[in-house]
């Protein structure tokens, strides 16, 4: 009993927090403002940056939408990484009689974070910016201009786009991640936003070339970048008016295991170095490992109710109010994010059905939990 009490303690006072901090971001992200525009003047050398590995399938509205971009003198740097589908072939196509870089890396491949510090190593321009692409997004053809916004503030580092899934409704597993999507974004990044603590580097987004010395090459994890810029003094800010669409998992099999490289990526990424958040941005800092121990919430919520319901019979059903707290905080996420997303009543209620999912995003979790422990002590930086 008394290993019940100590579990159901250190539990629910650990989702009361989670629960706190979810309310105070929807509260922070209603004062959410974009930066005026046309705020940076002349012409800053920006470069595109996109890693592929087998993506012979998404090459061609990758490179339709490069070429779609608006903005002078852009340099382009598309990346074979040990292909084995053709993509390699693809992107030289594309490359060819333009002023593109291509480049292959052969074998096994590098990984993203490894391309990226090879690639900044080579091609990095002090004053200039670098956004980087992944395979199967498109980025609107004006986000590039308009960034430029965000970076009139000489201390932010670094920008993340809105991303928004172009089949969101094929199926009930596209519903779901374009919810976790939304309220990742339009309701959790809006409030990091504003309080300066920090949103996440996920997708497609856009950094100084200058800041690249931060980032790891051990670590396919954007978030660490994150956290390592702000650990450094600077700011990474969220652009809700610069979208790029995705496509996302239609089917369990690929959700699992798209999430679950996720998950085990996110808990490995707390025992990285940051530089010195806690004498900078402590409360950066205090978010960043928030938002990593959110992505194991679901999971504690189940084993705050295992080790809390023995106990009502001695300390009543109060003990079990923590749950509703935490459940009316995410059902406040999920509908200011319907709201901003702009749903219609239909297509949110073919979305709130596809919430029976959470049992399986629970397992991915806990599965890319015992990944990231199961890794090798070097494997953690």
């Amino acid at each position: 009993m008394t290993a019940l009490v100590a579990v159901a303690l250190v539990s629910g006072v650990a989702l009361i927090v989670v629960t706190v901090r979810r309310v105070a971001i929807v509260l922070a992200g209603a004062r959410y403002e974009l930066p005026p525009e046309g705020s940076r003047d002349g012409v800053v050398p920006i470069s595109v940056v996109c890693s592929c590995r087998n993506e012979a399938a998404n090459v061609p509205r990758l490179v339709e939408g490069i070429r779609a971009l608006d903005y002078p003198s852009l340099r382009v740097i598309v990346v074979d990484d040990g292909s084995s589908d053709g993509t390699g072939d693809l992107l030289a196509d594309a490359a060819r009689g333009t002023n593109w870089t291509f480049i292959r890396f052969d074998g096994r491949g590098l990984g993203k974070s490894r391309v990226l510090q090879r690639v900044s190593s080579r091609s990095a321009s002090p004053e200039g910016i670098v956004v980087v692409l992944d395979a199967d997004h498109v980025v609107e053809p004006g986000a590039l201009h308009r960034v430029l916004d965000y970076f009139a503030d000489p201390s932010v580092a670094a920008v993340t786009f809105r991303h928004r899934a172009r089949n969101r409704e094929t199926s009930a597993v596209t519903r779901y991640c374009a919810l976790e999507g939304a309220v990742t974004e339009q309701v959790t990044a809006r409030g990091q936003d504003v309080l300066r603590v920090v949103p996440n580097l996920a997708g497609v987004w856009a950094a100084r070339w200058s800041s690249f010395d931060l980032y790891l090459p051990h670590h396919a994890d954007d978030a660490v970048f994150s956290l390592r810029l702000v650990g450094s003094g600077s700011r990474v800010r969220y652009a809700a008016d610069i979208t790029t669409t995705q496509h996302v998992p239609e089917r369990v099999r690929t959700y699992v295991g798209q999430h679950a490289r996720w998950s085990s990526g996110l808990l490995r990424s707390i025992a990285v170095r940051t530089g010195d958040p806690l004498g900078r941005r402590p409360m950066a800092f205090v978010d960043s490992l928030l938002a990593r121990a959110g992505y194991v919430e679901r999971p504690l919520v189940a084993c705050y109710v295992l080790a809390a319901a023995p106990l009502v019979t001695s300390y009543g059903w109060t003990i079990l109010l923590p749950v509703p707290m935490w459940a009316g905080s995410v059902a406040l996420q999920i509908a200011v994010a319907l709201r901003r997303d702009r749903y219609s009543f239909r297509e949110s209620m073919r979305t709130l059905l596809s919430l029976y999912l959470v049992p399986v995003d629970v397992a991915t979790v806990v599965y890319g939990l015992i990944q990231a422990v199961r890794r090798r002590p070097d494997a953690w930086g």
